[in-house]
């Protein structure tokens, strides 16, 4: 947000009682999304606070609440513009059908874009418009990887997790669902509205996460989603958003999925990894990576708590 003020923002978050100490005390529970503060203090201290609705009762409630029973919100991803926060969310139903033991029985229902014009202010006080993205549908569309040129927020579309386009907007009009994003079409010009089957597909492969501009390489760098069981953080680098992107490199192997490594387990798996461009170490040219482990056997995740906790990492940016 500033120099001094830092928020995260969190999906699905395991939150307790005021006292609780452990997973593995009574009273653990989950809500869908939550909130931290990081303030910069005076002697290199900081200060953290964590915020949820209905914090340290028996019926706690995310941060970010849709207000249905259909569908609960996922956060996909933030940006700043115009001095506001915006904060893209995915809603989150049930899957028809599922199998009993699969561990994905949710499916996504569309995108909600929550704005707070008060950033700066102690989260329980923001001021939160949501806004219906009707340009994109749920079911097998994905949206993400906010990056903001020219006054123009883009975003990147993944289709079945093979193919990313690109969409963009001006800033001044991104609280008006009225006003069409725009699509880079196959004649490589910029047009109105959302069709799939014209779009110019930007990248071929598995999702991205994040897009930041570096100028040290005078590149975007792209850091892709981590495939279901893989063991791999990749990225991709362009000149310009549009393209030609590089092929995909990898940058990282993650030690939690690599058999042999002494944090591995066969149940585990990893997904979300981004860069997060504020903590860009400009005199080593290292990124600043996060990524989530997850596990499909529930009492792994209550025993190890480096488990659902993010992790962070540091990898050396080369053109």
């Amino acid at each position: 947000i500033n120099d001094t003020l830092t928020i995260f923002i969190f999906s699905d978050t395991y939150v307790g009682n005021k006292n609780q100490t452990s997973r593995q005390e009574s009273g653990l529970t989950m809500v869908s999304n939550t909130v931290a503060s990081q303030q910069c203090l005076a002697n290199g201290r900081t200060e953290v606070n964590y915020f949820w609705n209905k914090m340290h009762t028996d019926s706690p409630e995310p941060f970010f609440k849709s207000y249905t029973d259909r569908y609960r919100f996922w956060v996909n991803d933030a940006f700043t513009a115009n001095g506001n926060l915006y904060v893209l969310l995915s809603k989150i139903g049930p899957k028809y059908g599922p199998e009993p033991d699969n561990i994905f029985n949710f499916s996504g229902l569309g995108f909600t874009l929550a704005k707070i014009n008060n950033p700066y202010a102690n989260p329980h006080k923001w001021n939160i418009e949501s806004f219906p993205l009707p340009d994109f549908p749920g079911a097998s569309m994905i949206i993400g990887c906010p990056a903001i040129e020219n006054s123009y927020l883009y975003l990147m579309i993944t289709i079945n997790d093979t193919s990313q386009f690109l969409v963009r907007k001006h800033i001044d009009h991104i609280d008006h669902a009225e006003i069409p994003y725009e699509y880079f079409a196959r004649n490589k010009k910029w047009k109105k509205n959302i069709l799939v089957e014209d779009m110019y597909e930007i990248a071929n492969g598995f999702r991205c996460n994040s897009i930041n501009y570096h100028p040290d390489i005078n590149k975007w760098v792209m850091i892709n989603d981590i495939r279901f069981r893989d063991n791999k953080i990749t990225m991709r680098t362009s000149s310009e958003l549009i393209g030609p992107w590089s092929d995909d490199k990898v940058i990282y192997e993650i030690p939690e999925v690599t058999p042999g490594d002494p944090s591995y387990s066969e149940s585990n798996f990893c997904y979300l990894a981004r860069e997060h461009i504020q903590y860009y170490d400009t005199n080593n040219h290292e990124m600043l990576l996060t990524y989530d482990v997850n596990n499909s056997n529930f009492s792994e995740i209550l025993r190890y708590p480096e488990i659902y906790t993010p992790k962070i990492i540091k990898v050396a940016l080369k053109k």
